[in-house]
C-alpha cells in the first residue's frame, strides 16, 4: 500500500525509499553474518540483492494471506530459497 502510495506523494516516497534503504541494511548485515559461516555460492553483493528481494514483506504477505500458507511452510521455503540461492550443495551438506 505505502509503495503505490508513494508513486503520487513526495512524503510517502521518501518513507518508502527510507524502508527500502533499512532493508537493504539489514540484508547485507545478514549476509555478513551467514558469510563468515560458509563460504557463498555468489558474490557478496548479489547474495545481498537476493536477500534484499526476499526479506520484502509482500512476499510474506502473498503466500501467507493470499495464498494461505502457515507460518511453518513459509519459514521452510524461505530457508529452502535462501540456501539454495546462497550456498553450493556441498556447502548446505555441512
Amino acid at each position: 500500500m505505502l509503495r503505490e502510495a508513494a508513486d503520487s506523494d513526495p512524503d510517502l516516497r521518501a518513507l518508502w525509499n527510507a524502508s527500502e534503504d533499512q532493508r537493504l541494511v539489514g540484508a547485507r548485515a545478514f549476509v555478513d553474518i551467514l558469510a563468515s559461516k560458509a563460504p557463498l555460492s555468489v558474490s557478496h553483493e548479489r547474495a545481498v540483492d537476493i536477500l534484499w528481494l526476499l526479506m520484502a514483506g509482500d512476499h510474506h504477505q502473498r503466500l501467507m494471506v493470499g495464498r494461505d500458507w502457515s507460518e511453518d511452510t513459509y519459514q521452510q521455503w524461505l530457508t529452502d530459497t535462501v540456501t539454495s540461492q546462497l550456498f553450493t550443495k556441498e556447502t548446505e551438506t555441512r
